[in-house]
Parts: C-alpha cells; sequence; structure tokens
C-alpha cells in the first residue's frame, strides 16, 4: 500500500462527483465545498481547543439547531438547511468560541451531534484510546535513548509487522545498497569509502 492511498481513500465522493458532474471540489478552508452536511467545521473554543463538528442528517442538523437556540421552522428541510449553511456555521462558532471545550462537547453528546476535540501531538500520546490500540510504541535509539512513535499502521493478524529500529546511522546500510542492492564489491566499495565518495 502506498503511503498516500488511506489518505486518499478519504476524499470518498469527491472522485465521483468529479467524475459524474464534471466538477472538482475546490478548497473552503476547513469545509468541504459540496459536503452533503450543513454542518462541517471547526471551532475554537474558549479555553483554545479545537473541536470538529459534523451533522450530515436532517435530524442531526436540527439537533444543532436546537441547541444553539435557532428557529426550528427555519431549518425543516434538507434546503432551508443548506440555504441556512452560513448563519449556523456562524452561529455554531461563536456558540463554541463562548464555552470551554470540555462544556461544549458534553452538550454536542446530549444533543446527539457528532463531534470531537483536534488532537494535537500531545494529546494523542496521552489518549488512552491509541494506548489500548497499541498504536504508539517504543523503540531505543543508539543515540537518543528509547523514542515513542507511530506502531506499523495497518497491523494483520498473521503478520503484524515491527518498527525495528528509529532509522540508521550515516552510512550504516551502505553494504546492503551498495553491496546487495547496487552489486558493488567489497574492493570498490573500500576504494569509494577512501576517496570520500560514500
Amino acid at each position: 500500500m502506498a503511503l498516500f492511498e488511506p489518505l486518499y481513500r478519504l476524499v470518498e465522493w469527491q472522485i465521483i462527483a468529479y467524475d459524474q458532474l464534471g466538477t472538482a471540489p475546490e478548497r473552503a478552508g476547513n469545509q468541504l465545498a459540496v459536503a452533503p452536511a450543513a454542518v462541517i467545521n471547526t471551532y475554537r473554543s474558549t479555553d483554545g481547543d479545537w473541536l470538529t463538528v459534523t451533522s450530515a442528517t436532517t435530524r442531526s442538523v436540527r439537533n444543532v439547531v436546537r441547541l444553539l437556540g435557532l428557529p426550528d421552522e427555519e431549518f425543516a428541510t434538507v434546503e432551508q438547511q443548506h440555504a441556512g449553511r452560513e448563519r449556523l456555521d456562524t452561529a455554531l462558532r461563536e456558540w463554541v468560541a463562548a464555552r470551554p471545550a470540555a462544556e461544549c462537547l458534553a452538550a454536542f453528546e446530549r444533543a446527539e451531534v457528532v463531534a470531537s476535540r483536534v488532537f494535537t501531538a500531545a494529546d494523542i500520546v496521552a489518549d488512552p484510546v491509541y494506548a489500548e490500540r497499541e498504536d504508539i510504541i517504543s523503540v531505543d535509539d543508539p543515540d537518543l535513548g528509547p523514542v515513542r512513535m507511530q506502531a506499523v499502521i495497518p497491523r494483520f493478524h498473521r503478520s503484524p509487522g515491527a518498527v525495528w529500529r528509529t532509522g540508521p546511522a550515516l552510512g550504516a546500510d551502505n553494504a546492503l545498497v551498495y553491496g546487495e542492492w547496487l552489486g558493488i564489491d567489497g574492493g570498490r566499495l573500500a576504494k569509494l569509502e577512501a576517496e570520500g565518495v560514500i
């Protein structure tokens, strides 16, 4: 699997939309230009955390509307919700900005609205879910000592894979690359090293 492929898979409908409509979705900040959701963006809380909120169904959008105290009847249909998308986005931004993240997330959960904190690297390292799934491992490095990093993902049951080092020291793999892969014999390799070529 190429490194780009897991992320490529996340663009989902955009390739289909381009194929069928001939229009490539344009950038729209943290929103998706032709997203099916009337509510989809990231918002900063009063305590500085970023939250992502997505409501892709009519019912979920109405839950956001009720949470914000907006007139429910003005957002009753998909058409009304999409027409009021900017109003919803502005109101939600102001609502989140006036509250700490924990309060917002608790309110979203009660209202059955999909929302989450946007994690920093520090959040990921401290998160119990990442720990339980063993997505963060520690690998000993001869110069740095233990180094925490991503585990092998995806992890296969029969061949789970492993990280055996943090990375090679300069020149550590010369024999492998020049000798085994490129077929340079030991004498020539020694000469290239003596001349400072490698």
